[in-house]
């Protein structure tokens, strides 16, 4: 059995609720408490000791039985799994303003916490700390904080509706992945990484801003894939290039509004969004992955203000697109003259990749841009 120390209740307790009570602890009433000074090092130390080398087993023997918990103000850090499947933890958790760090898996599992509130001076979440919290409140992330770590709030069922990022700069892998309702997204200046799937499966995320910053250059793989209520999408001037999947299946999505310096489009990143009527490529586009924009079935109208010499070899960027009939290209760009001065051929091209008729003459291909 772990070591419980016990000690006088002040400001700088940490207080356990039990469920058992026939373990012979500190009582109060009819429901035994345990109450351990804290002396301001690490949560964990402080009521079990060690971490265990296997990660899937959670440090303390009691964590199942936990009901209640109050971190006193002298608590300066929360270890690595120290609450890790609490199921029975309910009611609001606070995190005081004296904790600077939250560890890895920290409160993974705690199905019942119904909102939480995050002290002013944390400035690290680690990595699965609130996953598959049964939040309901409203986050907010205080200035302080510059690290969301991996998977730190995946499938938490958190509001966090007009989400105020505040002054993070890298939100990990799936550090969102599947959160409630989020509304408007905004992602800030500050942020300089955004990991892969970061906010997939964001189903109630609604429209998209992303910020400025210099080091923001690149949206990873799969970061809002299946976000299907996103209508519009408006990316800062910094994203070079978008990576695979990065908003596949973005069902709700009507607008893209592209960066200055956009040059990469991954692979079937925006395949099946389902609600697009134009597609706008701009000039500064180098390359565009296969599938890139198949099945969206809605477009009937594709601008291309890049070079022809992006589809040679054709990877089949449009197909499924079979609603399209106009085809746009731009009037000064020599290399769309060898398509318009052979109609089979270039129908032949971006016949199948519209999955049209080879030559059959239903797209017409016009360099009027």
């Amino acid at each position: 059995m772990a070591k419980l120390l016990k000690g006088s209740i002040t400001n700088d307790v940490l207080e356990l609720n039990l469920l058992d009570e026939s373990i012979n602890l500190l009582s109060t009433g009819s429901t035994p408490t345990v109450v351990i000074k804290h002396s301001g090092i690490n949560v964990n130390e402080q009521i079990v000791g060690d971490i265990p080398d296997d990660k899937y087993k959670y440090v303390s023997p009691y964590n199942e039985r936990v009901k209640g918990l109050h971190i006193g103000t002298s608590c300066t850090s929360i270890g690595s799994y120290s609450f890790a499947g609490a199921k029975e933890l309910a009611g609001s958790l606070v995190i005081p303003d004296s904790v600077i760090t939250i560890g890895d898996y920290a409160f993974i599992d705690c199905n019942n916490v119904t909102s939480l509130t995050i002290g002013n001076n944390v400035n690290s979440i680690g990595n699965y700390a609130f996953k598959n919290c049964g939040l309901t409140g409203t986050l907010t992330i205080p200035s302080n904080i510059e690290d969301i770590n991996s998977n730190a709030f995946e499938n938490a069922t958190i509001n966090i509706t007009d989400l105020d990022l505040g002054g993070v700069k890298i939100i990990g892998d799936y550090a969102f992945s599947n959160p409630g309702h989020v509304g408007p997204l905004t992602i800030s200046d500050s942020v300089t990484t955004i990991g892969e799937y970061a906010f997939n499966g964001g189903s109630s995320i609604t429209s998209l801003t992303i910020g400025n910053n210099e080091l923001l250059t690149r949206l990873d793989r799969g970061v809002f894939q299946d976000c299907v209520n996103i209508s519009s999408i408006t990316m800062g001037d910094n994203i070079v290039s978008v990576g695979n999947y990065a908003f596949q299946r973005n069902l709700q999505l009507t607008e893209i509004n592209w960066g200055s310096n956009i040059t990469s489009i991954g692979i079937r990143c925006f395949k099946d969004c389902s609600s697009l009527t134009e597609i706008t490529i701009p000039g500064s586009i180098t390359y565009i992955g296969g599938l890139a924009f198949s099945d969206c079935t809605e477009v009937t109208a594709v601008n291309i203000y890049c070079s022809s010499d992006l589809f040679e070899p054709f990877e089949n960027q449009f197909i499924g697109c079979n609603k399209v009939v106009s085809l746009n290209v731009r009037s000064d760009d020599e290399s769309w003259d060898r398509f318009l001065s052979n109609p089979e051929t270039s129908n032949i091209i971006f016949g199948f990749a519209f999955g049209l008729g080879a030559g059959d003459g239903t797209l017409e291909l016009n360099k009027i841009l």
